[in-house]
């Protein structure tokens, strides 16, 4: 007798792994895009308070600036830099009536390419948030229309 080898082919549970894999995989892509979405929007919200930040340090700029260019208060400045150095002041910055944060702003005398320069930096901050923003700029002491922005 010749003995025959019996193969005994049970499929049921194929079905069941590739259902358990397909499953898997589609946790994890679901999974990895939330965590992709929810990055992109934390990095949008963070951005958009650094850019708020930085025009409200531009408004502690173009406050100064605008203060500057009347002739009296120029020559004012210009003799208080002179006597004791630099000078500052916060200027809160408000729309609509409310304030919506505050600038910093320090003003400072500087001597480059035989000019003398008063040097305005601003440095912005959100009401209620501790995000902040630098920019700066020189203007001419003897000329105020002639101002340079300074890269940060």
């Amino acid at each position: 007798m010749v003995f025959q080898k019996k193969v005994i082919r049970n499929e049921q549970g194929v079905a069941m792994i590739w259902a358990l894999i397909l499953f898997t995989m589609i946790t994890i892509l679901t999974f990895s895009s939330f965590l992709v979405l929810r990055q992109d929007m934390f990095e949008t919200t963070q951005q958009e308070l650094r850019l708020r930040t930085y025009y409200i340090a531009m408004s502690g700029i173009e406050l100064t600036y605008g203060m500057l260019y009347d002739d009296d208060n120029r020559e004012d400045i210009v003799e208080s830099i002179m006597d004791g150095g630099p000078i500052s002041d916060v200027i809160p910055i408000m729309i609509d009536g409310n304030q919506v944060g505050t600038a910093t702003v320090t003003i400072s005398r500087v001597f480059l390419d035989d000019v003398d320069w008063m040097r305005v930096v601003s440095v912005g901050q959100l009401q209620g948030e501790s995000v902040r923003a630098t920019t700066a700029m020189r203007i001419n002491e003897k000329k105020p229309d002639q101002f340079i922005k300074e890269q940060n």
